[in-house]
């Protein structure tokens, strides 16, 4: 998430903690805004709750693929290595063009390791003359089968925070809409009012800077007769 977002996000507490203090300042109209405020908030809250979930699940699934990774890569080779081996002996093209697996990196490219496992696994008999140790090919499969659930479940937490990323783009949106239209309102309540006009200035402006802090700029939007307020 940009850290644009974050900082525009960060103004929505501020300004619904400056209505708390100033409950007077609710009209109508600021009541429904500052509802719609309220219920941003909260959705912001629980996306953040998702996008910490999925961060934790995508750290825990790749240390797991990354631990698949190398006993995996060894493994394949291995069989591979045989199987050509034997293909070459046996002067079976099909055997040997079906096992033209590519370069082997840490970044395992899954379809072709199942294919490569499924055509060791029909040619197991043959493999098995050639010297191909008892279980080789169960264990290929369950490292292969762990490998490839661990880069399933890491692609489902990045998809997660991708779309809770979004959303909280749109969520930054809104509430700087409706900041803006507090805005407005609060220009006409606060203009006898010095103090709680600063008040509302440095509660509803972004803070770019360092966490957040440093120069604090007015609302997107707002016009130009704001800056004074």
């Amino acid at each position: 998430m940009p850290t644009s977002v974050r900082l525009k996000l960060e103004c929505v507490p501020r300004v619904l903690g400056y209505f708390r203090r100033h409950p007077e300042l609710l009209c109508a109209a600021a009541q429904k805004a500052v509802g719609r405020l309220e219920r941003l908030a909260e959705r912001t809250r629980a996306l953040f709750g998702i996008k910490l979930r999925a961060q934790g699940e995508l750290s825990a699934a790749t240390a797991e693929r990354d631990g698949c990774a190398g006993p995996l890569l060894e493994l394949l080779a291995q069989v591979v290595g045989l199987a050509r081996a034997a293909a070459l002996h046996e002067g079976d093209a099909e055997l040997g063009a079906a096992l033209r697996f590519g370069s082997l990196t840490r970044l395992i490219p899954l379809e072709r390791a199942r294919a490569a496992l499924d055509t060791a696994l029909r040619s197991a008999e043959l493999l098995n003359r050639y010297g191909m140790p008892e279980g080789m090919l169960e264990e290929l499969g369950d490292v292969l089968g762990r490998y490839a659930a661990a880069a399933e479940r890491r692609a489902a937490a990045i998809e997660a925070i991708a779309a809770a990323n979004a959303e909280l783009e749109l969520l930054a949106q809104e509430g700087l809409l409706v900041i803006r239209h507090l805005d407005a309102l609060n220009r006409i309540r606060l203009a006898g009012h010095p103090e709680k006009r600063a008040e509302w200035r440095e509660a509803r402006s972004v803070r770019w800077g360092k966490s957040g802090a440093g120069k604090a700029t007015e609302v997107e939007g707002a016009s130009p007769t704001s800056q004074g307020v």
